[in-house]
């Protein structure tokens, strides 16, 4: 696999991660995504989310549904800093609308200075929300706006199946021309623990 491999100088963000909306349900996965995280002592990683299934049980009870997915995103991105944490990734989370602009018809403009709102080797969690009404932007086409303005590639990190057992082949969100232009690295959880020393030997 080869990747776009950017000097620290130039973007301190390696690489984007998608997390969907099936995993940002599963402990277990998380649970890994991070403890592998915690040996990448170089890299500095942004990892996107929107809200979960349990959005559909508040729908269920009533809840609206942009309200729903609001406050599923936010409990989201506040269990993922919790999970990180326990793992001893230091990590900071943002709204998509803290770190950019809406310009005219919805369009969400992001700023390129997003690093310099995050101290040092700080990973971030960034939610697919873009205002205080719920409205949010589709992670596919999420993941190939912000790693095309940064420059960096999008990884999908394969989650356990149904078994508990890591497949080796991811299968795609969506099948729309956003991911497709996104070109999406599937990187299975074993390769996911080994990303630092397969993609960015010392000696590079």
């Amino acid at each position: 696999m080869q990747l776009n491999k950017l000097s620290s100088n130039v973007n301190p963000f390696h690489y984007l991660v998608i997390i969907d909306r099936k995993q940002s349900g599963q402990t277990i996965f998380l649970k890994a995504l991070a403890r592998d995280l915690a040996k990448q002592t170089r890299l500095r990683g942004l990892f996107i989310h929107g809200d979960n299934e349990r959005t559909e049980q508040l729908l269920q009870d009533g809840v609206m549904r942009h309200v729903a997915r609001r406050r599923i995103t936010k409990e989201t991105s506040k269990r993922l800093v919790d999970i990180f944490a326990e793992a001893g990734v230091s990590c900071v989370a943002v709204e998509l609308s803290q770190v950019s602009t809406k310009q005219s018809e919805g369009v969400v403009e992001l700023d390129k200075r997003i690093e310099e709102r995050i101290p040092g080797r700080t990973h971030l969690i960034l939610s697919n929300l873009v205002d205080d009404e719920g409205k949010n932007m589709e992670l596919d086409a999420m993941a190939t706006y912000v790693s095309t303005v940064l420059e960096i590639p999008v990884l999908k990190i394969n989650s356990p199946d149904i078994n508990g057992i890591f497949v080796e082949k991811g299968e795609k969100n969506s099948d729309n021309e956003d991911m497709k232009t996104a070109q999406v690295q599937h990187l299975s959880i074993q390769d996911w623990g080994r990303f630092e020393e397969i993609y960015y030997p010392q000696n590079d």
